[in-house]
């Protein structure tokens, strides 16, 4: 998909990340912009690849409603609609935040992330249902962190 414009949006409000993960300023961002202290155009970042950018979450205040209920929120999901191809946003698990929950339900579609050995089967169908009964759309799933007992290069002779 090198040709195709993404975005990649940190909403995660407990443990932001996307600032590490590729090393760029945290200062101001996503909530930024939801509470109209500064635009979108102001806060994209750019990423080691041409058709990527980046958007971290930036100030969180605890004190003031949820970005996500705000309508600034759908006005921004309406431009990067347009703007985009596609847009990723990274959230919270959706057990463990009404944020999560909400941002799912006004998407196009949700991928699951589960982490081996320590997600359990048991939430996992607790979300799916949840999410469902909300009605959103569930895409996919990856098991992440898995490690491997049987070294990769036994595994090419079975």
């Amino acid at each position: 998909m090198p040709h195709r414009r993404i975005l990649l949006i940190d909403a995660n409000m407990s443990r932001p990340s996307l600032h590490k993960s590729f090393a760029i300023d945290s200062g101001t961002g996503f909530v930024d912009i939801l509470y109209g202290k500064t635009t979108i155009t102001g806060e994209l970042q750019n990423s080691p690849f041409a058709n990527l950018h980046l958007l971290p979450l930036g100030y969180k205040c605890e004190s003031l409603p949820s970005p996500f209920t705000l309508e600034s929120f759908q006005d921004f999901l309406g431009y990067v609609t347009e703007q985009y191809d596609l847009t990723i946003i990274d959230t919270e698990p959706v057990l463990q935040s009404s944020h999560a929950q909400y941002i799912a339900s006004r998407t196009d579609g949700v991928v699951v992330i589960a982490e081996a050995g320590k997600s359990r089967l048991d939430d996992l169908i607790e979300m799916k249902t949840q999410l469902q009964n909300d009605g959103v759309h569930l895409i996919g799933s990856f098991l992440n962190r898995q490690r491997r007992i049987i070294p990769r290069w036994v595994t090419r002779f079975i």
